[in-house]
């Protein structure tokens, strides 16, 4: 596994504990899903699990934290 393989996972994992401790549950899930595409895409290769399935979680990671952000937006 590479630094930097290493260093995503480590931040991803830190986040999704201070957003489970602050009861956000919206990125606290967008952070699973990062874990989730770094593990499926770069450590493990699971072939059961289709490839578009792999490449739509960055993509439900940015839509969890566009809607988490424009509700913060929305509620100032």
């Amino acid at each position: 596994m590479q630094t930097a393989t290493m260093l995503s996972l480590a931040g991803s994992v830190t986040c999704v504990g201070v957003f489970i401790g602050r009861k956000n549950w919206i990125l606290a899930s967008a952070f699973l899903c990062s874990i989730a595409y770094t593990v499926l895409a770069q450590v493990v290769s699971v072939p059961e699990i289709p490839g578009i399935v792999v490449q739509a979680l960055p993509f439900l990671f940015l839509a969890l934290v566009v809607y988490e952000v424009l509700q913060k937006l929305v509620m100032k």
